[in-house]
């Protein structure tokens, strides 16, 4: 159990933690991008409230959950692919499987675990930075106050986007976990088979990734 453990907060530590800084410099530039146009908009239409959903519609409904599912793809699939991938070719995982090893529970399972948690931890990070410098330039660009632009924006939730936004976490990282896991076990025969493994498996985690976002989207808001 402490094996375990210790393989899902190094999983957690360098799916989340280690793409903390990638995560907070691309959320900066959506942020402040999405609050100079939201600026120009309440400008042109003095309409603060529809200004307010407008951010809170890109931002935390959709750019959040499916950006930082997206660098998690780029960052940690693809690492667990050629990890998996790795250990597959190289015939370790028949060693684990002779010693009694349950690849499932020691492997796997703290793989799904901390990507989930991690891309969950991720979507809130980029959203409260990206809410966060959106507002700075709305405040430099308009008379409404930084901290009057948060809470309007921070209001317009309702419990139901919250559970939403979680369940986009859940759903997106723990799809990137299997697809991962499942292109680096398949892979048979040479080590020359590991980068095409790695390359399909950011393939169709990303094209989850976009479909799986849109589809509970679709349901909840449409």
């Amino acid at each position: 159990r402490n094996a375990v453990s210790g393989e899902v907060i190094k999983q957690i530590y360098f799916t989340g933690v280690q793409a903390l800084w990638i995560v907070s410099a691309i959320a900066a530039v959506v942020g402040a991008a999405t609050g100079l146009q939201i600026a120009i908009i309440l400008q042109t239409i003095g309409n603060p409230a529809l200004v307010n959903q407008i951010f809170f519609n890109i931002i935390i409904r959709e750019m959040a959950p499916l950006a930082a599912a997206i660098i998690v793809v780029g960052r940690s699939g693809s690492a667990v692919t050629v990890e998996l991938a790795t250990l597959t070719v190289s015939r370790e995982l028949e060693t684990y499987r002779s010693m009694g090893v349950n690849i499932f529970h020691f492997i796997l399972f703290p793989r799904m675990v901390g990507i989930t948690v991690a891309t969950i931890v991720l979507s809130a990070w980029f959203a409260a930075v990206a809410i966060l410098s959106g507002g700075f330039l709305v405040s430099l660009q308009s008379d409404l106050p930084l901290t009057t632009f948060l809470a309007r924006v921070t209001g317009e939730g309702q419990y139901v986007d919250m559970y939403i936004f979680f369940a986009k976490g859940v759903v997106n990282g723990l799809s990137i976990a299997l697809i991962s896991c499942y292109m680096g076990l398949r892979v048979r025969g040479s080590l020359t088979e590991i980068p095409r493994a790695a390359s399909s498996a950011m393939i169709v985690c990303g094209f989850s990734t976009l479909l799986l976002s849109g589809l509970i989207s679709l349901l909840a808001y449409v």
